[in-house]
């Protein structure tokens, strides 16, 4: 059995805790241990928490912590180094010294790659690193190699939800994005005056399991438009929502996401991808036409555990070790 550790900085929707899960729930080669380095309001069940300095979360430094010299031996033993979010060169961001003579797998969800791969991709190319994205749409023209694979969702504790027709519509506008209140202020000019529309804004501040909670009430589930315009993909809230059946009004770049996808989504994202035109009539569409509700969420739901499924994410990540423990 070898070694896994996941080292995660910016893991705000838990995609690195749900990857260690899924590896560990089928991989009879690979063993991880998962490690945030903030902890955060959402309260994933982090396997080891050390919530020390690093640029977008404030505090401490990685050695002043009770955590370290634990995280330091597994670093050490571990076989492989897979580093969310971030590059294994830079240990200012948080103390922790990384050996990079072994093999390194780095994973980019989402705005920090976005942001910096010009900058970045040099640097894995030159240490020959392999590189994970968990949205297709990083996949950039002039970036280097990668390899998508999906976010892991945990489909068997993600009970399908049969309350439906509530006109309940549980939002998230994406906290940490400059779109926050523009996204609110333009779902909020769309449901006024409506009374078919209860309106259930998940604050930053619930934990991930109030969230699926309030969400499984949910006739619909609605993530910022112009966010998802910037990410062009489908968030990991959106997925979970996916899971529970119930139906999600978005933006996404479909047709964009199934060229740099591999297949590995399949032909359809089944959501409802809506505009800033269309955002009014789309939630009532999803809320009054109950057909239209029904089959989006049935597809959904086998879209999720066909592509999505803890099984199919710890084999997906499983090769990935496999190849960057054997040099290639």
């Amino acid at each position: 059995m070898k070694n896994v550790v996941i080292l995660c900085q910016s893991d705000y929707a838990g995609s690195g805790c749900q990857v260690s899960k899924a590896v560990n729930s089928v991989s009879e080669e690979f063993y991880t241990r998962h490690i945030s380095l903030s902890k955060h309001p959402w309260d994933f069940p982090h396997d080891i928490i050390i919530p020390c300095h690093c640029y977008s979360h404030p505090g401490a430094v990685a050695n002043k912590l009770e955590n370290y010299d634990l995280v330091m031996d597994l670093i050490r033993s571990a076989d492989i180094i897979n580093v969310w979010n971030n590059i294994p060169t830079n240990s200012d961001w948080s103390g922790i010294e990384i050996p990079l003579d072994k093999p390194i797998v780095v994973t980019m969800t989402g705005t920090e790659y976005r942001n910096d791969h010009k900058v970045l991709n040099p640097i894995m190319k030159s240490k020959g690193w392999k590189l994970v994205v968990q949205n297709p749409m990083l996949r950039f023209k002039d970036g280097i190699d990668s390899t998508f694979i999906p976010h892991a969702v945990d489909t068997k504790s993600l009970i399908p939800s049969y309350i439906k027709m509530t006109g309940k519509i549980t939002t998230y506008f994406g906290f940490a994005f400059r779109t926050s209140q523009e996204d609110r202020e333009l779902f909020e000019k769309h449901i006024l005056g409506k009374k078919e529309i209860c309106w259930d804004n998940a604050s930053k501040a619930i934990s991930h399991k109030e969230f699926l909670e309030r969400l499984s009430t949910s006739s619909c589930y609605y993530h910022g438009i112009k966010i998802s315009k910037i990410v062009g993909y489908i968030g990991r809230s959106s997925l979970e929502a996916m899971a529970m059946r119930i139906p999600v009004v978005t933006y996404v770049s479909e047709k964009r996401c199934m060229e740099l996808s591999d297949g590995k989504i399949g032909e359809h994202i089944p959501v409802l991808s809506s505009s800033e035109e269309t955002l009014g009539n789309d939630l009532i569409k999803i809320i009054k036409d109950y057909d239209f509700s029904y089959d989006l969420e049935n597809r959904a739901r086998k879209w999720i555990e066909k592509y999505f499924s803890y099984e199919t994410i710890g084999r997906q990540y499983s090769k990935v070790y496999e190849e960057v423990l054997n040099g290639k």
